[in-house]
């Protein structure tokens, strides 16, 4: 009787620090994926910012590295489907300052689809996978406000992270670009 319910108690300590982990796995990588995006937000806001470029901004008095000016960049990453699930890649593409005039205002020409060679994959848990609603999106940021553009489609839109081993544990990602808000739920 003992044994059995020893026994017992290991089987519910073990499933429950495996529940544990699958969970904390799929809120890490929803909480990674969002400071990606913010990162892209925050590189075309401010650019990039080297070593010896922080100590000058900082204010250090005698910069031992002379700062260098860097064109404009956009920011992005691609989510593209293959078979059930998604591939992220990012990348960095020049900025066209070039205005136009669309919808009674000019704006700018800003971010060329990224070329093959410009496509750097983005490290995700291997037990998770990404699903959406579109077969091949872009999130991009524009330099010089760095708007958030999801193209094609609208600037609300969820992405859901499941884990492979286990389909009902879910996290779904809320993502407002126009208010740059992201927010994390369990899924259904």
């Amino acid at each position: 009787m003992v044994i059995a319910i020893i026994a017992m108690l290991s089987t519910l300590a073990v499933n429950g620090y495996i529940s544990y982990r699958r969970q904390t796995v799929l809120d890490f990588a929803a909480d990674n994926l969002i400071s990606q995006i913010n990162q892209l937000h925050s590189k075309a806001l401010y650019g990039e910012v080297s070593g010896e470029r922080l100590a000058t901004l900082k204010g250090s008095e005698e910069p031992t590295v002379a700062v260098t000016e860097t064109a404009a960049n956009c920011f992005g990453m691609k989510f593209e489907k293959f078979d059930d699930e998604y591939m992220v890649q990012s990348y960095v593409v020049p900025f066209n300052g070039k205005k136009e005039w669309k919808l009674g205002e000019w704006q700018y020409v800003g971010c060329p689809e990224p070329s093959d060679e410009q496509l750097q994959p983005v490290e995700l848990e291997p037990e998770v996978k990404i699903l959406a609603e579109d077969r091949v999106f872009y999130l991009v940021a524009e330099p010089p406000e760095g708007k958030m553009n999801k193209i094609p489609g609208d600037a609300s839109f969820a992405l859901t992270l499941v884990n492979r081993n286990a389909q009902t544990d879910k996290r779904v990602i809320s993502v407002d670009l126009a208010a740059l808000k992201f927010s994390k739920g369990y899924g259904k």
